[in-house]
């Protein structure tokens, strides 16, 4: 059935293909949790440790691309109207080859094995291939041309790029290496997963579900045609200007941050204008992200204006501290609270029985222990982002222990809820038998 909303739910794969993803996301915050506690605070010393570069890539591929991917193989099918072919087989491999790559990656950093490091970068771009070869063929069969879908396209070539700057730069990091020789080429890298990859992705899903989910009116027409195009321009030209012309770079940077700063101002507003004006703990991560988006700007804003600043490394930890954690992790935490109950509810619709009182969306995953988690999750974002600043014992374990709770607290939440899914299910199952 399509939806008077825009969503072609009759072609929603099964549960098992985004499911996976999502449990798995928060398994790798606690991993990264784990890792930063046997580091203990000293891993905040050098953004280009072994240590630190598997941390970032535990949370940056195994939480938030690991989470991303999932939400793909929903998004596509649903909401652009092209599904995936053979959707539990692309799934599976994609989900077996991303787990695999992220730990064998940070494996190969912490214990200095080459053979390692080799290996997940062979893992890792076998699955971003693959993905990006379903992915882009999936979008680009799509009949919508909506700008969610143009911002979906621009995303994912994103991903190819930063993929391609990824293979260069781990071209030059072996085990015993302390610090990437190639600096620029892992900043280019980072910019295009960071804000290419995840950045124009939430943006352009952004402009779908914000209006759709969250009852707003919808974003203006001008952000939603020029804004990611806009974006991906200035991706591309602060990449050449970090290679060719470097005095450039600094303001082309403070160009792609306004751009976000703007979506996030224009999403603030517009929530301020719900049509229903009731608590919505979804909403309260998304706002949370946005407000993260404007103080990861002004963070930036110090650096280039303060020169000492600039070059200062707990400026870039804390920074990186909010955009992942306090932007990335925090809309995805709201986009998995608010898809896997629908999912579970909407797979239980199918099944209506008049003896079995389903549960709904509310009672699949309640708003008080999302809630929980996001008082977990802002308490580790400002007690990491105090660490950043002083690595000392007495907050960075604490903002640890908060943050690998928080992901525990989301990891509990999906269970309970694909429990409640599997008694009702069952019960229906019951019925079924007993009317045979």
């Amino acid at each position: 059935m399509n939806t008077a909303s825009g969503l072609s739910l009759d072609q929603a794969p099964p549960l098992s293909v985004p499911l996976r993803f999502f449990l798995t996301a928060p398994l790798f915050g606690i991993a990264a949790a784990l890792l930063m506690l046997i580091s203990g605070p000293d891993i905040f010393l050098s953004r280009w440790s072994p240590s630190m570069v598997a941390l970032t890539h535990l949370i940056t591929l195994g939480f938030i691309s690991m989470a991303m991917i999932g939400a793909m193989q929903q998004l596509l099918p649903v909401l652009v109207g092209s599904p995936v072919k053979k959707p539990v087989l692309i799934s599976s491999i994609l989900h077996g080859l991303i787990t695999a790559g992220v730990l064998l990656l940070a494996a190969g950093l912490l214990f200095a094995q080459q053979l390692l490091l080799t290996t997940a970068f062979l893992t890792l771009a076998v699955c971003i291939v693959l993905f990006l070869a379903v992915t882009l063929n999936s979008l680009f069969r799509a009949e919508s041309k909506s700008d969610s879908v143009t911002a979906m396209r621009l995303s994912v070539s994103s991903l190819a790029i930063a993929m391609i700057v990824g293979v260069s730069v781990g071209s030059e990091l072996t085990a015993d290496t302390e610090i990437f020789a190639g600096v620029v080429w892992a900043d280019i890298h980072l910019v295009w997963a960071l804000f290419g990859w995840a950045g124009l992705l939430f943006i352009g899903v952004g402009f779908q579900v914000v209006p759709m989910f969250q009852l707003t009116p919808g974003y203006p027409k001008p952000i939603m045609k020029w804004l990611t195009k806009v974006m991906f321009g200035l991706l591309l030209t602060y990449s050449f200007s970090v290679l060719f012309w470097p005095d450039m770079a600094s303001w082309l940077m403070i160009l792609v941050l306004f751009c976000f700063s703007l979506f996030a101002v224009v999403t603030l507003s517009l929530q301020r204008q719900r049509r229903r004006q009731i608590p919505d703990v979804t909403l309260d991560y998304w706002r949370l992200g946005m407000a993260s988006i404007l103080v990861a700007t002004l963070l930036w804003l110090a650096g280039a204006v303060v020169p000492e600043q600039a070059l200062s490394p707990a400026m870039e930890l804390v920074t990186g501290t909010v955009v992942l954690v306090g932007v990335l992790i925090s809309l995805i935490t709201g986009m998995v609270y608010k898809i896997v109950p629908f999912l579970l509810w909407f797979h239980l619709q199918g099944r209506l029985d008049e003896y079995v009182k389903l549960p709904t969306m509310k009672q699949l995953l309640p708003d008080q222990p999302a809630r929980r988690q996001l008082r977990m999750h802002i308490a580790a974002l400002f007690l990491l982002a105090a660490s950043a600043i002083w690595p000392s014992g007495w907050i960075f374990y604490p903002a640890t222990l908060i943050f690998a709770a928080s992901c525990l607290m989301l990891l509990l939440n999906i269970f309970s809820a694909l429990n409640q899914y599997r008694n009702s299910s069952a019960m229906l199952d019951g019925l079924g038998e007993m009317d045979g």
